[in-house]
């Protein structure tokens, strides 16, 4: 093509009209609802939840701690300093 036919048609898409707005159907904010769709999602959220802490509370119970406390039994790291090496060079 030639010089001239692009620029013919880059006017000639410059001058096509825009394409006419549609109008936006207004929703009234309180005719909107859930539905029974959303109740039945809070429903099943809920079960859920219930059977989760039911299986979390059973699993604590199963734990076994001492009143003394819990020891824990093993060598000490080398880079943590012992009270009796704090202080003195």
């Amino acid at each position: 093509m030639m010089p001239t036919a692009w620029v013919s048609l880059l006017v000639h898409a410059a001058q096509t009209p825009s394409p006419i707005p549609v109008p936006i159907k207004e929703v009234d904010p309180n005719a909107v609802t859930p539905g029974l769709v959303g109740l039945a999602f809070f429903i099943v959220l809920f079960v859920v939840v219930f059977f989760l802490l039911r299986s979390f509370t059973r699993q604590l119970k199963k734990i076994d701690i001492p009143e003394g406390g819990v020891r824990i039994d093993g060598p000490q790291s080398s880079s943590i300093a012992s009270d009796s090496e704090v202080g003195t060079t």
